[in-house]
């Protein structure tokens, strides 16, 4: 199963890195909106020290593949 898994979320990837800008930002996912309470504590805790971008980058209807990343702001 992660065989598949990893086959979907690189076809996703390489359909993602096709898109324009302005398709990619109508796909970024406000971390606001997340209800997981794992992933609200976690995006609670990076948020003082980087900055948080997610994005769905699913490509095959009804196999969701979220993306996502920080970026250091400290100096």
């Amino acid at each position: 199963m992660q065989a598949v898994q990893e086959l979907v979320e690189r076809h996703s990837l390489a359909l993602w890195r096709r898109l324009d800008a302005g398709a990619v930002k109508a796909r970024q996912i406000d971390p606001e909106k997340i209800l997981a309470p794992s992933l609200r504590q976690l995006f609670t805790r990076i948020a003082p020290h980087a900055a948080i971008g997610l994005w769905d980058m699913t490509a095959i209807p009804g196999v969701p593949v979220p993306s996502g990343a920080a970026a250091c702001t400290r100096t």
